[in-house]
């Protein structure tokens, strides 16, 4: 293999990781943000200290946050 085509592959290896990382994160990211709704909204209703007064970040910040935490569980397997 020519060292071109070896750099070529290598390019597409590069793109494909971060293709997989991204659709992993958009999967976690999918599943941590109903919940978290949830989580506040049922807060919200109990007088709980969950609301976005009291935790200082917003419903997206927080489900973003908890997706990279997922995500980086699923490369320990």
């Amino acid at each position: 293999m020519s060292a071109q085509a070896q750099r070529h592959k290598s390019r597409i290896s590069g793109w494909m990781n971060r293709l997989e990382y991204n659709l992993l994160m958009l999967a976690c990211f999918m599943v941590c943000l109903p919940v978290i709704a949830v989580r506040r909204i049922s807060g919200a209703a109990l007088g709980s200290s969950t609301g976005p007064a009291k935790s200082g970040n917003s419903v997206f910040a927080e489900a973003r946050s908890a997706a990279c935490a997922a995500a980086g569980y699923a490369f320990l397997v």
